[in-house]
């Protein structure tokens, strides 16, 4: 069975706004790419509904990346984004942390990004992010490249949280040095 979601078909989602009372909308592996994830970015801007959403395995890169980003710094009601096995990388990392900083109603309690290229510049917005936002609970960063140096940027927002529950760091050549940063932070 092809899941492929053709190109009239993300217009057509594009032109439309996703359905008042839909709460969760899975669109895993259908190679959606930055035009698709531009079309649901659309959507989540004018929907007050929706709390679960995930885009895991579709080829998403920075520029729909950076546009999911912006919609969160409108939206509300989103609770839990599964973003896994994307290129998204630092630039649209970035992006998302602004949103999570920014966004004061944010309601995002689940957050994962494993397996998108992330490295520490993209984890330097989401340590600011984590000192003042108060809704993760969840955050997932396997498979990504992080670092020591990540490691050390992460740990100072890890001090800072204060609703952090489930942190995953799994492949991300952390090294000796990097999880002695993360160790660290635990003991605050």
């Amino acid at each position: 069975v092809d899941s492929t979601i053709l190109p009239a078909e993300i217009d057509a989602l594009q032109n439309t706004h996703i359905t008042s009372f839909l709460t969760t909308l899975v669109l895993d592996d259908n190679m959606i790419g930055d035009k698709g994830a531009t079309a649901v970015a659309d959507a989540l801007r004018f929907n007050f509904s929706l709390e679960i959403l995930s885009l895991n395995r579709n080829r998403i890169g920075s520029n729909g990346g950076d546009e999911m980003g912006g919609a969160l710094l409108e939206n509300v009601t989103l609770r839990e984004l599964y973003l896994n096995g994307n290129i998204l990388g630092d630039i649209a990392m970035r992006r998302f942390a602004v949103a999570l900083r920014e966004n004061r109603e944010i309601k995002i309690s689940v957050f994962e990004v494993e397996n998108n290229g992330i490295g520490a510049h993209g984890i330097r917005g989401l340590a600011h992010a984590l000192f003042r936002n108060r809704s993760i609970k969840r955050l997932a960063l396997s498979q990504n490249l992080i670092g020591a140096d990540g490691a050390g940027l992460l740990a100072q927002g890890l001090r800072m949280s204060n609703t952090l529950e489930h942190l995953g760091l799994s492949k991300n050549v952390l090294g000796d040095i990097g999880v002695k940063f993360i160790a660290k932070a635990l003991r605050r």
